[in-house]
């Protein structure tokens, strides 16, 4: 009769365990799902004003093209530019030369893709990315577990008292933090512990509990205005650094510009050095046979 209470009372604490398990994966589902809902009144839920106002994406990202057509003259008839007007034979003297036609498209795209400066500040724009995200895990729910084994071998100067033991735990658990400057910890411990003693019980015996705790700042960093402040710049950061490296393109292509304008400038002068050359050596010339006749 008292194996059979035992037994019972043994089917009892599993069937209220199992119980508690129950329990318990309702309390982390629900502790799951809470994130998710986006009302006002929820303080895990994501809202607009916890990150920064992003301005428009062609602020930051494109770069509109120079209306150059507004800014040009007309060209009178007859003066359509010495570079193409030249005459052939004044450049005899460069004909060995080797040359690489280029237009200004090309020479953008070339450093778009080349330049070492550009590279590095496009590495600016994804660390700021990632500094937006990881100041937004920090509200994200965490899965933490402890476990435990103790085995005790002690001499014992009483019967009463259990000179061998052994004992295993495990405590998985959920912690979620809240937006308004909370945490919310659900933790189901269990254990098993086993005896040499004869007055036990139940021997083995399982236990296993519910714990449910919310911890919350009441005047220093309470509220979800100061608990989402880093987010925030965090994501003005990232603006910066977008706004930045659009910057740094802009005034690398402008380089560009600059340096294939000159380029062709110089070889406009020199086109007019030569016509220039070659007008004076043909003006020598006739004055010599003027002078000879």
């Amino acid at each position: 009769m008292p194996e059979k209470r035992s037994f019972m009372t043994e089917q009892y604490r599993i069937l209220i365990a199992g119980e508690r398990r129950a329990v318990a994966c309702l309390i982390l589902g629900a502790a799951l799902f809470l994130p998710a809902c986006s009302s006002d009144l929820n303080p895990f839920g994501r809202k607009e004003e916890d990150y920064a106002k992003r301005v428009a994406l062609d602020r930051l990202r494109e770069i509109k093209a120079a209306n150059l057509d507004a800014y040009k003259k007309p060209v009178p008839d007859g003066e359509q530019g010495l570079p193409s007007h030249v005459d052939p034979a004044m450049r005899k003297r460069f004909e060995g030369v080797e040359t690489t036609p280029i237009n200004l498209e090309e020479c953008r795209k070339s450093a778009l893709e080349r330049n070492l400066n550009l590279k590095v500040a496009f590495v600016d724009p994804a660390i700021a990315r990632e500094r937006v995200t990881e100041e937004d895990s920090r509200f994200e729910a965490s899965f933490n577990t402890r476990a435990g084994w103790r085995n005790l071998d002690n001499a014992t100067a009483s019967s009463l008292n259990s000179s061998q033991s052994e004992s295993q735990s495990i405590t998985p658990g959920v912690t979620i933090p809240t937006r308004t400057g909370g945490s919310v910890k659900v933790d189901l411990p269990m254990s098993r512990s086993k005896s040499d003693s004869q007055f036990t019980t139940l021997n083995p015996a399982y236990t296993s509990d519910l714990e449910f705790s919310i911890s919350h700042e009441l005047l220093r960093n309470a509220g979800r205005r100061a608990n989402t402040a880093a987010l925030r710049i965090a994501g003005y950061n990232r603006q910066i650094a977008e706004s930045s490296t659009k910057l740094e393109v802009i005034r690398q292509l402008a380089a560009v510009d600059r340096a294939y304008w000159r380029l062709y400038q110089a070889r406009a002068e020199l086109d007019v050095r030569q016509q220039q050359y070659e007008l004076a050596v043909a003006q020598r010339e006739r004055a010599e046979r003027r002078v000879k006749g």
